[in-house]
């Protein structure tokens, strides 16, 4: 095809017109015909899934090829022939292609739904487990829960680690902290999920002090003999001996984790397997290397038993894991007892205390008021019946019974008399210097009995309380400078006292 000249596809079929789509190079399909751009190279459109190849015949003698592509579009080669002006070229169906010409199929892949599963979101938590100092240096463990797939990474001032998260949202990290001192310090630790970090404050411990052996000093007589030299040669490499600790157990065997270090040769594989679980691990460059052995399915009080090996050595490390035994909260009888009570005030408080099954309900019912109360999961309780309205002199049935137990407990308690509180009064102070000036008063009076505190230049009211006591402050504004005068307290039930008050200026 030349540049000076434009081209028409003519289709054949409806159907394969319908199926082939202007792609970069083409305007769109007008009744079954497809202008073409003058263009260099092959020709480009989009097809339909529909159809597979179709065959280009140009009207010249020259043949040409539409062919599919995985991403649905097609591609015109042309071939030699010469082509005429305003000629026309026609597609025809892979089917019924002439023999010149060569049509390649492509079969579409079918369009796969992926299927997500919702998960209920995993809050992002970080907590220290522990430092160990029993070996080199110290090791903190930190641990929590993330949204799977989330990368956690926690940061000191002596040493940092990261992981990604698990699918359970369960993560943990072991970071070593070279150099650090025993004394307080702080981690941060961030989530690749959100960007939120969070500071963690932890203490490294004091290592156990360990006493050096004693050493001699062996003085070698001098001599005259020229000491011989030689070239140095390269030491062969130390050994390093497999060991291993099991640091710490934790877990109810659902599962039971533990966590397993020590050293080896460097790059080897220390192997940790049990009847309920196996981890391995790789020997780090400095000859150290640390696990976390899960044990799924141990149960509560039962032993397990781990075998550590390590690839470079012959030696075998043994050791035992126990979970922890359940724990059954003790079923008590459902018992009460009458505990501590103020019977002189309003409304009268009486206290009930006793045991009874854990989560079961305690109810005490009166004339005077209802309570309840839970028993707890150490089987044990104590509720406060309130008797609102209760005559001094009355007494009163309390019935206390459980949803537990058919046992049924009777007790009778009587209204007692406020006791009788003699009128006090006491003030701070004489003068005051402050704007507004002020002066504070306190004492006692029988209970429920109006104060009136009063003078020529402010006063006010308070009530005396359940124990009889009463407090107030009370500001004289208008109060002249350098006068002193009167302030009167008394009280409704019987009583009074005067204290003398002066407003000065501040010094």
């Amino acid at each position: 095809m030349n540049d000076d000249f434009g081209t028409t596809l003519t289709m054949l079929m409806d159907e394969v017109a319908d199926a082939i789509h202007p792609r970069a190079d083409f305007e769109a399909v007008r009744d079954g015909h497809v202008p073409l751009a003058p263009a260099a190279g092959p020709a480009r459109f989009r097809r339909s899934v529909g159809i597979a190849a179709a065959a280009v015949v140009l009207a010249g003698g020259g043949v040409a090829a539409y062919r599919a592509t995985d991403d649905d579009t097609g591609s015109l080669a042309t071939s030699s022939a010469t082509a005429v002006t305003a000629t026309s070229t026609t597609i025809q169906p892979t089917l019924a292609a002439p023999p010149t010409t060569v049509a390649a199929a492509i079969v579409p892949s079918p369009a796969t739904e992926a299927t997500t599963k919702a998960t209920a979101p995993v809050a992002r938590t970080a907590q220290v487990a522990g430092v160990d100092v029993s070996r080199g240096a110290p090791v903190a463990k930190f641990v929590g829960t993330a949204p799977a797939g989330d990368i956690v990474r926690v940061s000191t001032p002596f040493g940092s680690a990261e992981t990604q998260v698990a699918t359970s949202g369960e993560w943990y990290l072991f970071v070593t902290l070279p150099g650090a001192l025993a004394g307080d310090s702080t981690a941060t630790v961030t989530f690749s999920g959100s960007g939120d970090s969070v500071a963690l404050p932890f203490t490294v411990p004091a290592a156990p002090v360990t006493m050096p052996k004693a050493s001699t000093t062996t003085v070698a007589p001098e001599t005259t003999v020229k000491p011989v030299t030689s070239e140095p040669k390269d030491a062969p490499p130390a050994v390093i001996e497999f060991t291993a600790t099991l640091g710490w157990t934790e877990g109810d065997g659902t599962p039971l984790e533990n966590g397993l270090w020590g050293k080896a040769a460097p790059g080897s594989v220390v192997t940790a397997a049990s009847s309920n679980g196996s981890a391995t691990a790789t020997v780090r460059a400095d000859g150290t290397w640390e696990m976390i052995l899960r044990l799924d399915g141990v149960a509560p009080g039962t032993k397990v038993g781990i075998r550590l090996t390590n690839s470079a050595s012959v030696k075998v490390h043994e050791f035992t894991a126990k979970a922890p035994p359940s724990e059954v909260a003790e079923v008590k009888p459902f018992t009460a007892q009458l505990g501590a009570a103020d019977l002189a005030i309003e409304p009268a408080k009486q206290m009930i205390v006793g045991t009874g099954a854990p989560g079961s309900v305690v109810r005490a019912e009166s004339s005077y008021g209802v309570a309840e109360a839970v028993v707890g999961s150490t089987g044990g309780y104590e509720l406060k019946l309130k008797l609102a309205g209760m005559p001094v002199g009355a007494s009163a049935g309390i019935r206390v019974t459980s949803s537990a137990s058919t046992s049924v407990f009777e007790f009778t308690v009587v209204k007692q008399a406020p006791p009788v509180i003699g009128f006090s009064a006491n003030a701070a102070f004489v003068e005051c210097d402050s704007t507004p000036p002020f002066n504070e008063y306190w004492g006692k009076a029988a209970v429920g009995a109006t104060i009136t505190i009063s003078s020529p230049y402010g006063g006010g009211q308070v009530t005396a309380g359940a124990d009889g006591k009463w407090a107030a402050r009370i500001e004289f504004p208008d109060a002249p400078v350098g006068q002193m005068f009167d302030v009167v307290v008394s009280s409704s039930q019987g009583g009074s006292a005067s204290f003398p008050f002066v407003r000065v200026l501040p010094a």
